[in-house]
């Protein structure tokens, strides 16, 4: 790996390890996590552990336009993390690493999350794909995407089911009228 997508990984990680220390929920509120926060980080370890095994391996490296991939990858690392820590920001105090609400939680519907519903995740996702794209690999673009992706959307459901019984109508309608992860496609 070159040393620029070294520092954007570890700069990534280091910010996931920032906010998994200062944004924890109280005890009490971690119930409702059904253990999704395990899962995600195991699931981050695996899938980037492989992808990375594979790309610095080069089984299954597209032979052409290596550099355009990797700088398309490197940006796409940098764009995910941006909306990840806008999303954070506009969400200030009501986000938390584990599902939790407090007391006076309120349902953000401005910012980024007037498009959607968890674009804290889109950026994450981003990023992830990033990581993909700048081995010039489409196995390793899989293997990191898809098993994140599908425990992100694991962890979107229990989010909304608390959403759901803490807000009821008030999020279904928002539901009705945003995506969860992508405008006009899901």
């Amino acid at each position: 790996m070159n040393n620029l997508l070294i520092f954007a990984v570890s700069l990534w990680f280091g910010s996931e390890r920032a906010l998994l220390l200062s944004k924890r929920a109280s005890a009490e509120a971690r119930d409702a996590d059904r253990s999704s926060l395990r899962y995600i980080w195991f699931v981050i370890a695996l899938g980037n552990g492989k992808g990375i095994y594979l790309g610095v391996k080069g089984i299954g490296a597209l032979p052409m336009a290596p550099a355009f991939f990797y700088c398309m990858g490197i940006g796409l690392i940098v764009l995910g993390m941006a909306v990840r820590w806008t999303a954070i920001y506009q969400l200030r105090h009501f986000f938390t690493v584990n599902v939790a609400l407090s007391k006076d939680h309120e349902l953000i519907q401005t910012g980024l999350c007037r498009c959607v519903r968890h674009p804290s995740y889109t950026g994450a996702l981003i990023s992830f794909l990033g990581l993909g794209v700048a081995f010039a690999n489409p196995l390793s673009t899989f293997a990191i995407s898809v098993p994140i992706f599908l425990v992100f959307r694991f962890r979107i459901a229990v989010e909304e089911t608390v959403l759901l019984d803490h807000f009821g109508s008030t999020y279904s309608d928002y539901c009705a009228r945003t995506a969860r992860l992508l405008p006009g496609v899901w």
